[in-house]
């Protein structure tokens, strides 16, 4: 099944992904996504969250709504981890190949396959029939159930520059303040001093 599968699919499985997600790829075969991925799903993407960041490529959190499970296990909705250089139009749907690392899921970008073309069914004929994803409490301790922490990948050496330019734009207008305070000051004196009667 797997040389049937690595067949139908071709050169790689990056002939179909994304340009923005297969520019730094060496894209896998079929069998070689089945190999090194954890869990292999179907689902729709619903949600990116992307927290911005000083620096990229910087982590970004994808939700997914899973259809089949081809490899491991997953629950319905999927949280999983990716860059923001992994760029997909969300309400798609896709072969989506993941790993686990330290209990989170990390999309493998370069196995990523729009559903539906040659390379994705090359990776589900790899894989094998699909089954449910998981629901209830046992869902709960699967990795990818609970939403990806990013933070704000902001880099402390960003943080001090953004405060020391706030810092610098408050002196200014300080400045700028008692500059026009002091001028209506003198303006006015210069006026009452030209209204006093000569002796």
């Amino acid at each position: 099944m797997v040389l049937a599968a690595a067949a139908l699919f071709g050169t790689s499985v990056g002939a179909h992904i994304p340009p923005a997600a297969a520019a730094s790829c060496a894209a896998p075969t079929a069998s070689e996504v089945v190999a090194s991925a954890d869990v292999i799903v179907v689902g729709r993407l619903t949600h990116v969250e992307d927290p911005g960041a000083s620096y990229s490529p910087h982590p970004v959190s994808w939700t997914v709504e899973v259809a089949s499970v081809h490899q491991g296990q997953a629950p319905r909705l999927l949280h999983a981890e990716t860059d923001d250089v992994t760029t997909v139009p969300e309400g798609d749907r896709y072969v989506v190949a993941l790993q686990t690392r330290d209990g989170r899921l990390l999309v493998s970008p370069c196995a990523l396959a729009a559903y539906g073309t040659t390379e994705a069914d090359a990776v589900l004929a790899a894989a094998g029939p699909g089954h449910a994803p998981t629901d209830g409490a046992a869902a709960t301790a699967l990795p990818g159930y609970a939403p990806v922490e990013l933070g704000s990948g902001w880099s402390p050496a960003a943080v001090g520059f953004a405060l020391m330019g706030a810092a610098l734009v408050l002196a200014l207008l300080v400045a700028a303040g008692v500059g026009l305070r002091r001028a209506r000051v003198e303006a006015r004196a210069r006026r009452l001093a030209m209204s006093r009667p000569a002796r």
